[in-house]
């Protein structure tokens, strides 16, 4: 299944694509400004503040990411669930394909995350580097407020929200949204890449940014080349799914906190890294090729 083409892309403000593209702005900055008014007010609740950072982020997941392209969908078309390919099964042998990729990635993801957070601005922008550590710190705290829980309950509502609606929120949004949308006007690979940018960007971690975008452009190459939504959901429910898991067992002192630091290096060549690396590329060239040969169509 392939996801260019499908509608008319005239050039100018009478394209249907520009059209969407406002609908889309339109609905996700009112949304946007509903879930900050939403915000305020569970801000004056009285439970505790894991509580209240969980809350605002199934509202601002319901309304902005989740709303903004279902109701875009609803006016280009009556069947939504079809425009947005939740009616499309990603197949057992792409599930375990995407916990495959995860395993054996995630040596290469930890290097990049530890390049990214390492890097050092040079002395004439370290008002700027000030400032998004700045960022980074303020962000991380609501992060850690989520992730500070040791009871089972906890964990639930940590891979409810976090993993699960989390992850299926922001592939409705980045994917099914925005990707899909510059998917009728520009190339795949194109798409893929921008929409992952804005992935990245619109969470506001510089620090955290690369290995963010990496993901993103994963993602929504599952996307593009399984032509079902839900791949991508899955990928992204277990990465989330597994930083609440592994937060939580470190919090339990089940595990070292090490762990995230697995295949590493701090310095010399990491080896570790790019084996994970080349392997999660050649697993990915050959997933590519399966799909495109049962397909009868290279989305290359």
């Amino acid at each position: 299944m392939s996801l260019n083409g499908g509608i008319n892309t005239r050039k100018g403000s009478d394209s249907p694509l520009f059209i969407y593209f406002c609908i889309f702005v339109a609905v996700f900055l009112l949304s946007f400004l509903f879930v900050s008014f939403v915000a305020g007010i569970v801000g004056t609740l009285d439970i505790d503040e894991r509580a209240k950072v969980l809350v605002t982020s199934a509202v601002q997941n319901l309304f902005v990411f989740i709303g903004t392209p279902l109701i875009t969908a609803r006016v280009e078309s009556q069947n939504t669930i079809k425009v947005l390919s939740l009616n499309v099964s990603p197949g057992w042998s792409n599930v375990l394909l995407v916990a495959v990729c995860y395993f054996i990635g995630m040596c290469f993801l930890n290097q990049l995350i530890f390049w990214n957070d390492s890097i050092v601005f040079p002395e004439s922008l370290h008002e700027l580097e000030e400032k998004l550590r700045g960022w980074e710190n303020s962000s991380r705290h609501f992060t850690d407020a989520i992730l500070s829980t040791t009871t089972i309950p906890g964990l639930v509502s940590g891979i409810a929200i976090v993993g699960c609606l989390t992850g299926f929120a922001e592939e409705l949004f980045f994917r099914a949204g925005i990707q899909r949308q510059l998917c009728k006007a520009i190339p795949g690979h194109a798409a893929v890449w921008i929409s992952a940018f804005i992935f990245s960007a619109m969470h506001f971690q510089f620090f955290g940014f690369f290995p963010r975008l990496l993901l993103g452009a994963i993602f929504g190459y599952f996307y593009l080349w399984s032509g079902s939504i839900w791949t991508s959901v899955i990928a992204h429910a277990l990465n989330n799914s597994m930083v609440v898991i592994t937060a939580w067992l470190m919090a339990r002192g089940c595990v070292s906190a090490d762990i995230e630091n697995f295949g590493v290096s701090e310095s010399g060549f990491p080896w570790f890294a790019m084996s994970s690396g080349i392997l999660l590329i050649l697993v990915l060239y050959l997933w590519q090729k399966k799909l495109s040969k049962n397909n009868g169509k290279s989305h290359f």
